[in-house]
């Protein structure tokens, strides 16, 4: 299954049930425009995932083509999410908390995406926290200008996470 989102693409809880929905007859592809997604909340994806149908989360081509900014405290927040697959995504912008952050979730995979300009960040571009949270990926992103304190991290990993990789 195949669903296009663009700018204008309300990403609230009901989308993602259709997500979750379309998942258990076999993987999803969720493929988000070019474009700049100014945020005025949090995009929350809650217990979303299947074990064996893959969700991935990408733009059609262009490699930080679809942009998630805005003035608020994370961009999107995973929690108790699973077999998720993310490419080409970048974030930017006045985020004060996290630009990511995950927690509780097992086999993610984040691919060539962007964390960039983000001098707001008070704890980290990426966030991966919990116990539960098992088997994280991070592949060829790019981290740059992150934070303006000591206290901001390109990945911030606590609170007892499992098997995160980095790779180039």
């Amino acid at each position: 299954t195949t669903i296009n989102v663009n700018p204008s693409t309300t990403l609230n809880a009901a989308f993602w049930t259709g997500v979750q929905t379309a998942l258990a007859s076999g993987p999803v592809d969720v493929i988000f425009d070019d474009g700049t997604y100014t945020l005025g909340t949090t995009i929350a994806i809650n217990n979303i995932g299947h074990t064996t149908n893959l969700l991935t989360l990408k733009t059609a081509v262009t490699e930080g083509g679809a942009i998630f900014t805005g003035s608020i405290a994370t961009y999107l927040f995973f929690t108790s999410c699973k077999n998720i697959k993310m490419e080409r995504l970048k974030f930017t912008g006045a985020s004060s908390g996290y630009a990511m952050r995950m927690s509780n979730c097992i086999d993610f995979s984040l691919e060539k995406c962007f964390f960039v300009d983000l001098p707001s960040v008070a704890y980290g571009a990426l966030g991966i926290h919990y116990p539960s949270t098992n088997r994280v990926l991070v592949k060829n992103c790019t981290f740059e200008n992150i934070g303006t304190t000591s206290s901001a991290h390109m990945i911030y990993c606590a609170y007892g996470v499992q098997r995160v990789s980095l790779v180039g």
